[in-house]
């Protein structure tokens, strides 16, 4: 949620402390503008100093943007891979790759940070598809099953309200994010990443591949060889029937909207300068994202009852106007051009941007988003039965991606 925010605020530091160097002025000297230009001395000065900079660093936007495209593409194989190199040996490894990626925002520079967003995205599809497949083998039944990934929801969803309540105090009362502030908050994350990756390692799996027991070597290579064939095939197979394409508008969408209140809207409010200590803004926004989610859920699980009495239909035209209101109001409440670079500028209705309308759009966000996938999931169980694995692979997103083999 914050990545962008956070690269932003790297090249605004590196502005502000720039040294006029023998590089600097060697790419000066290569891109400044003509002399018909009608810019000031000063205008051209900024444009090379923010080119400089660009071109040192890399863009956020981009790096998810890689992240999520290697995703997508590696789901296609992910079941076929798990079952070759087994449940803990994924885990570990694909977790690393997330490591590898919170440690490139130390350096963040376009080579290394663009390598390890390629590297994360293929480790999320194997990791996600290998957890989900793991919590499946070691519950035995339905009811733990539930109950386990239950568990694992409510962990999952807390890290939203964990790490944005330390943004919120830490970055309070900052213009940006600077060296010192990016620092910390990434050593943090890459030793708790780090005592991940080692606690993955102690995992029991003794359920995992007993169906191998009585096979010799030859026989299982063979078998785990055709399992990763079939797998790739089939998720393509079901790619193209006239039923999935049906359903992938929807599945489409729902992975922009993601990208929309994970990446953007976050950056959004942290750009707005408009808004009072607008970077710890950012930290409650995606608190208020998390308490949506969980409330949003919540009502699935402990009102299920109550929305049975109500089409899927019905929820999701329901759920979808709460979601265009939350749209029109950030168009209302945040500058326009807030979604790319920090801005004194005022929003163009409210004149100014209100922090309670922030709450609630960070809110609606959380909630909107796990309503659709409920409603999502529920569909996919019902419509593609017997073929749920291949079609939860193929509407993947690393939050709920650990039903995709299950």
């Amino acid at each position: 949620m914050a990545g962008k925010y956070i690269i932003d605020s790297l090249k605004l530091e590196t502005v502000e402390t720039l040294v006029i160097d023998e590089t600097f002025l060697n790419f000066n000297n290569s891109n400044w503008p003509n002399s018909e230009s009608n810019l000031t001395f000063e205008e051209q000065n900024s444009i090379i100093k923010k080119s400089f900079v660009d071109q040192k660093f890399g863009d956020g936007y981009i790096s998810l943007s890689i992240v999520y495209i290697v995703f997508c593409i590696s789901n296609f194989v992910a079941p076929g891979v798990v079952s070759v190199v087994g449940h803990k040996t994924t885990m570990f490894f694909a977790a690393a790759s997330y490591l590898l990626y919170i440690l490139s925002y130390l350096s963040p520079t376009p080579g290394f940070i663009y390598t390890a967003s390629a590297l994360n995205g293929l480790g999320a599809a194997f990791l996600w598809t290998a957890q989900g497949d793991f919590l499946h083998h070691q519950s035995g039944t339905e009811k733990l099953m539930a109950r386990n990934t239950g568990i694992f929801w409510c962990i999952f969803q807390c890290s939203l309200l964990c790490g944005n309540i330390y943004i919120i105090f830490a970055w309070k009362g900052k213009k940006y994010v600077d060296t010192e502030m990016r620092t910390q908050i990434f050593t943090i994350f890459a030793i708790l990443g780090a005592a991940g990756c080692g606690l993955l390692l102690t995992l029991k799996s003794q359920l995992c591949g007993l169906e191998n027991r009585f096979k010799t070597k030859n026989e299982i290579e063979s078998s785990k060889i055709r399992d990763f064939l079939n797998s790739v095939k089939n998720s393509f197979k079901l790619l193209f029937t006239k039923k999935m394409l049906f359903f992938a508008p929807l599945i489409l969408f729902d992975g922009f909207f993601l990208g929309f209140y994970t990446g953007v809207y976050p950056t959004t409010v942290g750009n707005s300068k408009n808004l009072e200590n607008a970077s710890a803004a950012v930290g409650l926004c995606g608190l208020m994202t998390g308490v949506g989610g969980i409330i949003g859920g919540g009502i699935f699980v402990f009102g299920s009852k109550l929305l049975n009495r109500f089409s899927r239909v019905a929820i999701i035209f329901g759920n979808s106007i709460l979601m265009i209101t939350a749209m029109l109001l950030t168009l209302f409440n945040h500058p326009f051009s807030a979604n790319i670079a920090a801005t004194e500028e005022k929003p163009k209705v409210f004149g100014e941007v209100k922090r309670a309308l922030v709450l609630f759009i960070s809110f609606a966000n959380g909630f909107c988003d796990a309503v659709y996938k409920n409603v999502i999931f529920s569909s996919i169980t019902e419509g593609f039965e017997g073929q749920t694995s291949y079609a939860f692979a193929l509407r993947q997103t690393p939050d709920h991606a650990q039903f995709a083999f299950s």
